[in-house]
């Protein structure tokens, strides 16, 4: 079965395991383990995940923020876990964009042009640019986060607790050097150069772990 050679492989990769959250891993693989929990599979984009994420930084700014506030926080959190586990949470790509790095797809949905819109709105209501938690978000257990995870967005609110929206941007504007004007457009951001700014060495063999872990994510939701 494709899912019973997905799991080998990951089990196979023992850095990997070591670097990738274990509660997140078991989301991805949970499905394939006979007589085990079911946990729903993870595709290469979560959106109830990214939307846990978003939620995560709404409510630690009292309930409310505005869309670039929460873009620049779910982008530094990628970056922190990128720094700390080699790998982002949200597996999103990035793209420059005016206010700086943003994460594509979270960013659409931010926006309201996602394809799987429904499940983003049933966490956050937006008005205008502002964002709001909804009452499903106030009582959800945001289970799509490890523990691991969840440390790692504590980190990043406790550091940008009192740097918000513009002021946050400027921050990020002189502070992460992967971050190129891209003028009136955007450009798209690898994560080979977002490694390198932070003083990684065999970049090529971790980006290609991330895109292993896409694969994974990508094998096992054909296999649903």
């Amino acid at each position: 079965m494709r899912i019973a050679g997905c799991l080998s492989a990951a089990l196979s990769w023992p850095r990997l395991i070591f670097s990738y959250p274990v509660r997140a891993l078991r989301f991805a693989i949970g499905s394939a383990l006979p007589g085990g929990v079911q946990c729903p599979v993870m595709s290469h984009f979560d959106v109830r995940k990214a939307a846990q994420v978003v939620a995560f930084f709404i409510q630690k700014r009292g309930g409310k923020t505005d869309l670039i506030d929460a873009m620049k926080l779910a982008y530094m959190a990628d970056r922190t876990s990128m720094d700390l586990y080699d790998v982002p949470i949200l597996y999103d790509d990035f793209c420059h964009m005016k206010h700086g790095p943003v994460d594509t797809r979270t960013y659409d949905y931010a926006k309201g042009s996602g394809s799987e819109q429904p499940i983003w709105d049933s966490y956050i209501e937006r008005r205008d640019n502002d964002l709001s938690l909804t009452p499903n978000a106030l009582k959800d257990n945001f289970d799509r986060l490890s523990d691991t995870e969840v440390d790692v967005l504590e980190r990043v609110a406790k550091k940008f607790s009192d740097i918000k929206s513009f002021d946050l941007v400027s921050w990020i504007h002189e502070n992460c050097k992967e971050w190129e004007d891209p003028g009136r457009t955007s450009n798209w951001l690898p994560f080979e150069r977002v490694f390198e700014v932070l003083k990684k060495n065999n970049i090529e063999e971790r980006v290609e772990r991330i895109q292993e872990i896409r694969n994974l994510k990508e094998e096992l939701a054909k296999a649903q």
